[in-house]
């Protein structure tokens, strides 16, 4: 009777032990151009073309040509699981979306190939959809 309640709590420490595995987290590193867009609450629309470099130390940055949003900017970045959360490093002008800064948690999916970013605010959807260079 004893040896069977020793191996059922084995057994259950060893399924408890193997379900608090971490999750693999993919190493997302690189120079990836692409296209942003935005779909606002107000049915407005708009997107263009996006390039976000991140690199092996933990720091990002991203260039976009678009009159409404900041030429570029810089900071850092870090992987939890299913989202990846990027500080802004840099000051900017209130004359734009802020949104549109990368900053903050964004879903994401990646291939090795295709990096999707997603964050969906009051204001609207904004999706990120690069390729690797």
């Amino acid at each position: 009777m004893k040896s069977n309640w020793v191996r059922l709590l084995l057994s259950l420490s060893l399924l408890f032990l193997l379900s608090c595995q971490d999750e693999k987290i993919p190493e997302i590193e690189g120079d990836f151009r692409g296209t942003f867009s935005v779909d606002y609450e107000n049915s407005e629309t708009i997107s263009g073309p996006f390039n976000l470099v991140l690199l092996e130390n933990g720091n990002q940055h991203w260039y976009s040509e678009l009159d409404n949003m900041p030429g570029q900017s810089s900071g850092s970045y870090e992987v939890f699981g299913s989202s990846i959360r990027f500080s802004d490093g840099m000051c900017h002008s209130g004359d734009f979306d802020y949104f549109l800064i990368l900053n903050d948690k964004y879903s994401y999916s990646y291939d090795g190939d295709h990096l999707v970013l997603s964050k969906t605010t009051y204001r609207g959807t904004y999706t990120y959809s690069l390729y690797r260079k």
